[in-house]
């Protein structure tokens, strides 16, 4: 009996060591538990704390990028090339403000004193108004007045707009002409040997000014070098060289005057051209002459044509020329007929000399400016499918080449 109670007894005393140490398993696991818990908070907060840090760190590097395109746009916008160029910019508007402040007060002070003036134009109008002073025929008049000046200055207008565009195309032709000049003359800059400081200034620009002073001092050489083989034994273009075939009449009327001109360098200031009709053949037009002449032509400078049938020439063209001064009598007879019965019929309804000068260019006037808003292509001077609203360039071109329009 008393082996199981002692067996009992150590039974006991193991249950109670084995609930000893469950008590302790179960705290210990309970404490295991707890910080288990706790490290899966910390790693919640800190998984939180990392995702609101990459947020930040997101929405800043979008500002950035926002800044960063914001100071592109700066740049392009004011054209600095850093920061403190876009500050220093920003910094001088404060002047630029105060300049505009000032200014916006004197318009102000303008718009008043406007203001004010038209106010003080209202009233008096009004005040004429209700004194009846002037009347209608007055305010007629001066309508009449400034309605007749209003036309003036349109057909004015009209002749300066047509003048300039005229000059415009006349400019445009120089142009083009000295250019071609200058293309023309460069294959004889060899042969003219030019070596002139203001030709080497001038080379190289595109005004139609200096075009024309390269023309002009290789013209010069041009003509230089041709008085000198004129003024030469065997020159060409000269007045005959060895052979005296033109002189024949220097020689005949003037004693030894032919060599003086035969040998003289030619100038451009002189009066010593050439005889250029020294060759020519004059035919002369016998009124009753069915058949020409058997005989050879005569020469401009012979004796027998001068001899033979002057008078007859001389006197055709005397009675030509009384029945054109008589006509031109006559017109002028009709023209001093019709002014005064206009001047007569004038007076009669009460109107002045003036006015009736002043009507007449007024009617004048509005005919022409009629016939040239009727046909506005045709322009006198212009070469035929050109008209004043084409280009200067094809203007001039048609000038060039083809042949104007002229009276």
């Amino acid at each position: 009996m008393s082996v199981a109670v002692e067996a009992s007894v150590r039974e006991a005393e193991d249950v109670r060591v084995l609930c000893r140490q469950l008590e302790a398993g179960k705290s210990r696991t309970i404490q295991m538990l707890q910080e288990y818990r706790k490290l899966l908070r910390e790693i919640d907060f800190k998984r939180k704390a990392g995702s609101d840090l990459s947020a930040a760190n997101m929405e800043i590097s979008q500002r950035a990028a926002d800044h960063d395109q914001v100071f592109m746009q700066m740049k392009q916008v004011t054209g600095a090339s850093s920061l403190q160029d876009v500050v220093d910019k920003f910094a001088a508007q404060n002047s630029s403000n105060a300049s505009l402040e000032k200014e916006k007060a004197r318009a102000e002070a303008r718009l008043a004193a406007a203001k004010a003036s038209k106010e003080g134009a209202i009233k008096s109008l009004n005040d004429l108004k209700a004194s009846g002073i002037g009347g209608i025929e007055l305010n007629r008049d001066v309508y009449t007045a400034l309605e007749s000046e209003i036309l003036v200055a349109k057909g004015q207008l009209k002749g300066n707009k047509a003048a300039y565009d005229c000059l415009d195309g006349v400019l445009a032709a120089v142009r083009q002409g000295a250019s071609s000049l200058v293309q023309r003359l460069v294959p004889f800059d060899d042969l003219l040997e030019i070596n002139d400081e203001a030709l080497a200034a001038l080379t190289g620009k595109d005004s139609a000014n200096d075009l024309l002073a390269v023309a002009e001092i290789k013209f010069a050489k041009v003509l230089e070098l041709v008085g000198q083989q004129n003024g030469s034994v065997g020159g060409f273009n000269g007045y005959g060289g060895d052979a005296d075939d033109g002189f024949d009449d220097h020689a005949r009327g003037g004693g030894d005057v032919g060599d003086d001109v035969k040998h003289a360098v030619w100038t451009p200031t002189g009066n010593n051209d050439p005889v250029v009709h020294r060759n020519n053949i004059r035919v002369q037009a016998r009124p009753g002459a069915s058949a020409p002449s058997s005989g050879p032509p005569d020469s401009a400078r012979s004796d027998v044509s001068s001899a033979a049938g002057g008078g007859g020439l001389l006197e055709d063209e005397e009675e030509a020329t009384d029945g054109v001064m008589d006509v031109k009598w006559k017109l002028m007879i009709f023209d001093d007929v019709q002014l005064a019965e206009k001047r007569k019929n004038a007076a009669e309804r009460g109107i002045s000399d003036e006015e009736l000068t002043s009507k007449l260019k007024k009617k004048n006037q509005n005919e022409a400016d009629k016939r040239l808003s009727a046909n506005p292509t045709s322009r006198l001077g212009l070469p035929p499918g050109v008209c004043q609203k084409d280009d200067a360039i094809t203007k001039s071109t048609a000038f060039v080449t083809q042949m104007p329009a002229l009276l």
